[in-house]
């Protein structure tokens, strides 16, 4: 894999977007829901997990302290982790408020509490919140579609090679994320 097509991949699974598009495959397919609720719980499902934290990041690199929306840097992780934690639990409070189905108020939670454990063990190492965040959706698109999502696993290899080649990770770190996300999401789903 050379370096552009890995940036390619990075950028297409980031963990800003990923949460995005899992929350729109699982309130779409919600049959329950009407297209109110749906639009309702996708938008405030997108706002906390993609909307904020891309505001978050613009005015963290604004204020100069992250060098850039990847965090490449260790040192600067924490405080953008803790404050993106900090923003899906309020998220998690929103969904709450206006009775989202429980898989979705789980998900949400599952990435709030996946994400202040990234914080703290970024404290002292580099775990791959990109291969977290994945796994942490592929469980929750398991448990609402079944076996027919167990191929899209094989993304955490790719993404995981992608982290490495673009010398943001190394092989420890990105099966760490992934084993991390996979692990929290299932004992809390």
């Amino acid at each position: 894999m050379n370096r552009t097509n890995a940036q390619i991949i990075s950028t297409v699974f980031n963990p800003v977007i990923d949460p995005a598009i899992t929350f729109l495959l699982l309130i779409w397919a919600d049959q329950q829901l009407n297209l109110s609720k749906k639009v309702e719980f996708l938008a405030i499902a997108d706002l906390f997990t993609t909307g904020l934290m891309i505001l978050c990041l613009l005015i963290f690199i604004r204020f100069g302290l992250i060098s850039s929306p990847d965090i490449p840097n260790r040192r600067q992780r924490f405080l953008p982790l803790v404050v993106a934690a900090i923003v899906l639990f309020i998220g998690l409070l929103a969904l709450s408020f206006v009775h989202a189905p429980d898989l979705i108020q789980t998900l949400m939670r599952c990435y709030a509490t996946e994400t202040l454990i990234v914080a703290i063990i970024s404290y002292w190492w580099k775990i791959s919140i990109h291969t977290a965040t994945m796994g942490c959706s592929l469980v929750a698109l398991t448990v609402q579609f079944g076996a027919i999502v167990l191929p899209f696993y094989l993304l955490l290899p790719l993404v995981s090679k992608a982290r490495i080649v673009l010398e943001r990770h190394t092989i420890a770190q990105t099966i760490a994320g992934a084993f991390l996300g996979i692990v929290l999401t299932t004992i809390q789903l």
